[in-house]
């Protein structure tokens, strides 16, 4: 990867066309008009006029070692060309490590290459890769390269050629040009028997490049690395015998080196590191490859809450990214298709054929998918009984999907409506009458939800018939999940589900016709309360899960058509929160939380690209740090999480360090 960013850097060079973003700047190479118009952070290398950065440059010189330092000298040629520096010894630096912080480019005397680079300390090497801050090393400093990189130091020298030859791929690159045009031939030194270590041309991360030219006798007078650093190698160590070819090419190193970075890189790294205030900020997160049920969700969400205009705009606005998943999911069976769940399981199924028919249905889409194929999909898996899977939510997706299309038709409502019946829980089922009146997930459970109360109402709202004793329903989830603060569980016994809880009960007691003043103004009082800041809702309340999922908002957008109340502040949450977890890719199923996995992988790219200045390393290292204590991570009694798609359940201890490594937020 890294090979492939030097190598497109380097196009770069050639053509000189490319602007490059920096800090601030303030001061100008040369007297030279710029014709260009630059904002508030521009760099043009390429340009005859020049802009750097207004932070001071630094030179960094060692005294004491066996190579003479010509610190003052660098700082006087910087001063010449109207770059303001300061010059620090690396004493200075190890005193007070800050004073290098935010510099443009550091220039390294050659002293720092004593006893072949071992004289410098390992605190310094690592101070100047912790920084990124682009390093220009003049002369002997050469050899600091196998401290910086990690190798083995050299075991063959060169003399230094000390006059410009091109090569034919860097023939006209702008380093040689601007902003001080150079003859090929000029004399760049009269500086003799300067002796540097020959490295090693390429490595697992790098590729040491020839920017001039050179021969199987002399090293060329500049070379340029990119790990772990951008390293420009200027082959003389004395500035006060260069010519003024030699210096020109040197003020044109200066300029182009901090102007090097990998900015659309870094741009969009920066996009994917949380935020200091967010959950797990510091780290990094990474859009996941799309679920169908994400997308129904997302769909269904929008569509319950939206109307007129503003759902037109949002069907306009998502078409195509609902479109190219619904085509990647889509999967042909010759005379039926089905939808997969989503790439990485890739396993078609009854629930996701059914969302995948519901969602292209209401986006639209039914000329551009095989319909009736999808459909006999579906009604080939009507069991004998009436339902489908034997299980009530895949028969309310079923039904949904086939009503919103008009294809009821293909299966048998009336053995689906006799199935619907049966789930309701009765004395023939079991004698505890704390479950009479509820509805279980199939005709033989006697584990009521109130979620499968509100898919049974629907679903039979959808072939046209009603529950037969509302006042006993109702009488179930009043006296049964209702917690006394407006919300209601999702169970008759102690559950986490509160928010599905709430909503299911809300819609339910609408569906029915008993729902009252008080209850629907609580319920809407407590969704206001324990709506998270991101818009959507945890499984739980507020104050005990911080990570807003895509289910359960979708299923509060779906009670708040129920009851009519979609012009609140609940409903223009939600839509944030949709928005928020919508990428280039598909739906996230929940906040998109840093993982460990994108964290080391986004870090290590931060740093092939550079992206030091950009990034904040201080607040990764926070969110690190976490790791330090726990072994499970995050263990917090106030966050619940899902699984995303790359990773099943049954794959990796859920919560644990393992499932964060491996993508499992």
């Amino acid at each position: 990867m890294k090979r492939i960013l030097v190598s497109l850097l380097f196009i770069c060079l050639i053509f000189g066309s490319i602007q490059f973003s920096a800090a601030p700047t303030e001061l100008v190479f040369d007297d030279i008009d710029i014709q260009n118009e630059l904002d508030d952070h521009g760099i043009l290398s390429a340009d005859p006029g020049l802009v750097i950065s207004a932070n001071p440059y630094i030179v960094l010189e060692l005294t004491g070692g066996d190579i003479s330092s010509h610190g003052s000298d660098w700082s006087a040629l910087l001063n010449s060309f109207g770059v303001s520096n300061i010059l620090y010894t690396t004493s200075d630096v190890l005193t007070n490590p800050t004073l290098i912080h935010n510099a443009p480019e550091i220039i390294i005397d050659g002293s720092l290459g004593s006893s072949s680079g071992t004289h410098v300390s390992q605190t310094i090497v690592d101070l100047l890769i912790r920084e990124d801050i682009p390093l220009i090393l003049t002369g002997q400093s050469a050899w600091l390269l196998h401290q910086l990189s990690g190798r083995s130091p050299s075991a063959m020298t060169a003399p230094v050629a000390t006059t410009l030859t091109s090569t034919p791929e860097y023939a006209g690159a702008v380093f040689l040009s601007q902003p001080v045009p150079i003859s090929i031939g000029s004399t760049l030194s009269t500086e003799v028997g300067l002796v540097l270590p020959i490295d090693t041309i390429q490595t697992e991360m790098s590729r040491l490049v020839n920017l001039t030219g050179s021969t199987s006798s002399v090293t060329a007078p500049l070379r340029y690395d990119s790990w772990p650093l951008d390293i420009f190698l200027f082959g003389y160590e004395n500035p006060t015998l260069l010519t003024s070819s030699g210096e020109g090419l040197f003020e044109n190193t200066v300029a182009y080196c901090s102007a090097i970075r990998e900015t659309v890189t870094v741009n969009e790294l920066v996009k994917h590191q949380a935020a200091e205030a967010a959950i797990l900020g510091g780290g990094f997160t990474y859009p996941h490859a799309p679920l169908l049920v994400s997308t129904y969700y997302a769909v269904h969400s929008a569509q319950s809450i939206l109307d007129g205009t503003a759902w037109t705009n949002w069907v306009t606005d998502n078409t195509p990214l609902v479109r190219s998943i619904l085509n990647t999911l889509m999967f042909d069976y010759g005379s039926e298709t089905g939808f997969k769940t989503s790439t990485a399981d890739g396993i078609v199924n009854t629930p996701s054929t059914a969302q995948g028919l519901w969602t292209l249905t209401t986006m639209g889409f039914s000329g551009e998918f095989p319909v009736s194929e999808i459909v006999e999909y579906l009604s080939s898996r009507q069991e004998v009984a009436g339902g489908f899977d034997n299980y009530i939510s895949t028969t309310f997706y079923v039904t949904e999907a086939l009503a919103v299309s008009g294809q009821l038709s293909a299966i048998s409502t009336y053995d689906l409506e006799l199935w619907l019946r049966s789930l309701v829980i009765d004395g023939s089922k079991t004698s505890d009458p704390d479950l009479w009146g509820s509805i279980g997930s199939n005709p033989t459970s006697i584990s009521p939800c109130t979620n499968y109360a509100v898919e049974y109402l629907r679903s039979l709202a959808f072939i046209g018939k009603a529950h037969p004793d509302p006042a006993k329903l109702t009488g179930h989830i009043l006296t049964r999940t209702a917690v006394g603060d407006g919300s209601f569980k999702n169970t008759n016994s102690a559950d986490e589900e509160v928010v599905t809880g709430t909503a299911s009960a809300l819609a339910s007691m609408q569906i029915l016709g008993t729902l009252n003043s008080q209850n629907k103004t609580a319920g809407l009082q407590w969704f206001s309360n324990n709506q998270i800041v991101s818009g959507g809702f945890g499984m739980k309340t507020a104050a005990n899960d911080l990570v807003a999922k895509d289910r359960e908002t979708s299923r509060v957008a779906s009670c708040l058509a129920t009851l009519n109340e979609t012009s609140g502040l609940i409903a223009s949450g939600i839509s944030n929160f949709f928005d928020s977890v919508t990428t280039e890719v598909g739906f996230e199923a929940m906040d998109n939380l840093p993982s460990l996995m994108w964290t080391k992988w986004l870090l290590d790219t931060s740093r092939l690209a550079h992206a030091s200045p950009s990034i904040d390393l201080d607040l990764a290292l926070e969110y690190l740090n976490g790791f330090a204590t726990m072994r499970v991570y995050p263990f917090w009694s106030n966050l619940t999480t899902v699984s995303t798609p790359e990773y099943g359940l049954n794959q990796y201890r859920t919560k644990s360090v393992w499932t964060q490594f491996f993508g499992v937020s």
